[in-house]
């Protein structure tokens, strides 16, 4: 595994550095860590399935090289 792009390691990076990519809570202008989820298969339970469906069918291919199908 290569450290600089290990989860956890981008997670404490994001942390101590400013993210620009994070976004903020419209309501409460908190930080939402843009590096929040990363378990493994995480986007399964976290997309509606329309969506997931258009996406297994468009990357299909990608999906299954990349052992996501």
């Amino acid at each position: 595994m290569i450290t600089t792009t290990d989860f956890k390691y981008l997670q404490n990076l994001e942390k101590k550095e400013e993210f620009k990519e994070a976004n903020v809570e419209k309501i409460t202008g908190k930080k939402i860590p843009f590096f929040n989820q990363g378990s493994k298969r995480n986007w399964e339970r976290t997309l509606d399935k329309k969506i997931k469906e258009k996406i297994e069918k468009i990357f299909k291919e990608e999906m299954i090289e990349l052992d996501y199908l």
